[in-house]
């Protein structure tokens, strides 16, 4: 086995595995823990190990779906791209098994991939920690709020995650220990921890105890020999003293200059491009967090690869965003003081490959300005510093082997603000949007609270409804700028409203983590140069489109856009192909879910949905060509139903036509097909709320019971298209208690369902349904 995967490894990277990335491949696929120096290969040890064993060997005990984990935007395209070429070239050596698999970079913005869609297929996820911990936490940044559930589902079932340099993740590395123990066995989901500065107490909480006992022994490797990297401790200076050390003396080929601060980097870039005899002998760039990926998309190519040419000496000022990953070898490395584990993974950007490269530090001495870290942390490692002399691998291995306890605790301190609680997954499982915009705020889970960023495109004119930014457009701003900038460009920034339909204007009160803004682009606040910029009142490039923007289904909660199809189609038809489609997932296949998928769509036959349809063939149609939609559901012409969701008459009729089935059920799985029924499109699904257009309604506003989606007390299901007898319709699931009409209340249904399967497994469910019912409405 080991010389087979080494052939493996080899044939899909080029260069023989080190011993330590053959033992990964080898071993069980359960959670772990990884310490291996920087520059080791740890990503292509994790990748290839499952690409070896899911892809090559088809071992059902390796999770179907790799969810790759990084702390920085930056490392997600290069994640990506050495992924997409290890499998070529596996494909190219007929290494991999059936189709290969497919790689997603889970990012904000219009998503045009389908990974979701096919839960039977092996696929590696790619993302950063806020994207895929709000996932996980079913509140997904910068998606589709209908969506959210069928990304919470796949993440949390059938997954192994890699959490790549854990140490850089702050308050989400808690919550992915915290998410890891409260998985149940049954879901097959794991996760391995990886750090050059791997420390198994920051992992230690009064829920990960059984977990960390389980764990079995760290992976590490010994250090390699015969590098130097002389270290230099400099002064505190300013910006342009740093700009000054760098142009003293002849740039080698390459410098990297690493900066706490995107503002200090961009005032050093700015004084280095003053010193007009320095500009002439080297090339000067800038790398950061705040840049859009359509100007990122162009820095490895450029700069920020090994393979990057290099014409004359180069120069790099960049961030915190260079700590990890990014596959450059410096020969000369400035940065500043730092806490220990960033300090470490900055010295691992020197020397990369072998040879030496010299290292300097700057210190700070002024409290004031060691932000965003704690002076404490910096006090720490300028002690380490004056420890040693050279900070090659070599040296701080042999230097960490010597750590006393105490002085470990000193260097490596951890102790998140916030823990994640079993009860709030159950609380997260509940996506009902409410009437006032406000919903569950997870961002204190996955970063710090002076750390959190939302997303913002520039385009040419305000938005229509349609419109989705693509996540070229996108750019990572902290909350703190982004209320600035929409409170300086007053009228020019907007949000989605997602009860509505549309953006509307957007003020610091209604920005949170994680949401995705729209500016105008003469408001100015961004340059292709330098990345985001508050005081920037110049016009912004527009990122091009490369197609026109569609309605999504999941972007608003009164969106029937999956109901569009190229012919007419029955209720019946529809749901003989989405069973189908289900059997052809094969996975989880019951009773249950199998004629959930048949009769989803039982709603459908309500006089609201098909008074819709122009030219109707029928009164049992569930799909309809363009042109044949009229713009609002109703009755008649004193009984409109704006808002109207079939799925949740489907579930309120199946509920009233139990006894006449042709299948009886159990309690449990009878709850579960009516769950799984109701939450096929993500917008209906724990709980039964009115949605406002509801409060508009006649009966509403002269007193009576309100509609529910649209849907009235004693409204009439048409059972026809699957011989079933006709159902009228209450509304007593969505009260409170007992009903001797229906039985149990809706949200002591879906209690029952949380209590039997798991937030984590429910959701899976909903998404096999909701795959099969969306592949068997794609264009044919």
């Amino acid at each position: 086995m080991p010389s087979d995967f080494a052939n493996f490894f080899e044939k899909a990277t080029g260069n023989p595995p080190y011993d330590y990335q053959c033992r990964v491949a080898e071993l069980d696929c359960e959670s772990r823990l990884i310490s291996i120096p920087t520059g080791l290969g740890k990503t292509a040890a994790v990748i290839l190990a499952w690409l070896w064993n899911r892809v090559h060997n088809k071992s059902d005990k390796w999770p179907r779906r790799l969810v790759y984990c990084l702390p920085m935007r930056t490392l997600v395209e290069q994640t990506r791209d050495e992924a997409e070429k290890w499998i070529a070239k596996l494909v190219e050596a007929d290494l991999a098994q059936g189709a290969p698999p497919q790689v997603h970079i889970l990012m904000g913005g219009e998503d045009k991939s389908d990974w979701d869609l096919y839960p039977e297929k092996p696929a590696i996820l790619i993302g950063t920690q806020d994207m895929l911990l709000s996932r996980a936490l079913n509140r997904g940044y910068g998606m589709a709020r209908a969506r959210w559930p069928m990304h919470f589902g796949l993440i949390n079932n059938d997954a192994l995650w890699i959490i790549d340099e854990m140490q850089l993740m702050g308050a989400g590395l808690a919550t992915t220990a915290q998410l890891q123990a409260f998985r149940p066995s049954g879901t097959n989901t794991h996760t391995w921890w990886m750090s050059a500065t791997l420390q198994p107490s920051w992992l230690d909480t009064p829920d990960t105890q059984n977990l960390l006992a389980e764990l079995p022994p760290i992976i590490t490797t010994s250090a390699p020999t015969g590098i130097s990297k002389p270290l230099t401790l400099a002064p505190p200076m300013d910006e342009r003293g740093i700009a000054s050390l760098i142009a003293d003396s002849h740039p080698p080929r390459i410098t990297l200059v690493v900066l706490n601060t995107v503002n200090r980097a961009h005032a050093v870039y700015e004084a280095l491009l003053k010193n007009k005899a320095f500009v002439s002998v080297a090339d000067i760039h800038l790398a950061h967090s705040r840049f859009r990926p359509a100007e990122r998309a162009a820095w490895r190519a450029r700069f920020l690869s090994r393979d990057a040419a290099i014409e004359k000496p180069r120069v790099i000022i960049a961030t915190q965003v260079v700590e990890a990953g990014v596959d450059i070898s410096s020969d000369k490395l400035i940065t500043e003081l730092a806490p220990w584990t960033s300090l470490v993974q900055r010295f691992g950007r020197a020397a990369r490959y072998g040879g030496t490269a010299s290292i300097t530090v700057i210190d700070i001495a002024d409290e004031k300005k060691a932000a965003p870290y704690d002076f404490s942390a910096l006090e720490a490692a300028r002690s380490e510093l004056k420890q040693l002399t050279d900070v090659s691998i070599e040296s701080l291995v042999v230097r960490e082997q010597s750590l006393t306890p105490e002085r470990r605790a000193v260097l490596y301190p951890y102790s998140p603000d916030f823990l994640l609680l079993p009860h709030e997954i159950d609380e997260l499982f509940d996506t009902t949007a409410d009437l006032s915009g406000a919903d569950l705020d997870i961002s204190r889970y996955i970063r710090s609270s002076s750390d959190t960023d939302c997303q913002i495109a520039w385009i040419a004119e305000k938005p229509a409804p349609e419109y989705a930014p693509s996540t070229l457009e996108l750019c990572s701003v902290p909350i703190g700028d982004a209320k600035k900038f929409a409170e300086t460009r007053k009228n020019a920034v907007w949000r989605w409203d997602y009860l509505d339909g549309e953006w509307k204007t957007a003020g610091r009160d209604n920005i949170f983590p994680g949401i995705t803004l729209i500016a105008l682009a003469t408001a100015g606040g961004y340059s292709e140069n330098t990345g985001f910029d508050l005081s920037s009142k110049n016009t912004v490039l527009v990122v091009p489109r490369q197609i026109p923007p569609i309605e999504s289904p999941d972007s608003r909660q009164d969106s029937d856009a999956l109901s569009v199809s190229a012919s007419f189609q029955t209720i019946k038809e529809h749901g003989e192909e989405v069973l189908a489609e289900l059997q052809k997932i094969g996975l989880e296949l019951s009773p249950a879910l199998e004629h959930a998928a048949l009769w989803h769509d039982l709603g459908k036959a309500h006089p609201a949905f098909q008074s819709i349809i122009r030219d109707n063939p029928g009164k049992d149609t569930a799909k309809a060509p363009p042109g044949h939609w009229l713009k609002t559901y109703r009755i008649s012409d004193n009984d409109l139903r704006p808002g109207f969701r079939h799925e949740l008459a489907s579930a309120l009729a199946l509920l009233m036509l139990r006894q006449s089935l042709p299948v009886q059920f159990t309690d449990e799985d009878f709850n579960l097909l009516l769950y799984v029924v109701v939450a096929h499109h993500g917008k209906v699904r724990a709980r039964l709320a009115s949605a406002p257009v509801d409060q508009e309604h006649p009966v509403a506003k002269a007193g009576g019971e309100m509609p529910i989606r649209g849907i009235m007390k004693n409204d009439v299901v048409p059972g026809a298209a699957f011989g079933l007898p006709d159902a009228t319709l209450s509304l007593d699931p969505a009260a409170i208690g007992f009903s001797p009409k229906t039985g149990a209340a809706w949200t002591e249904r879906v209690i029952g369902l949380l209590e039997t399967f798991g937030a984590f497994r429910l959701a899976y469910l909903e998404t096999l349904l909701r795959a099969a019912d969306c592949r068997a409405s794609q264009p044919k």
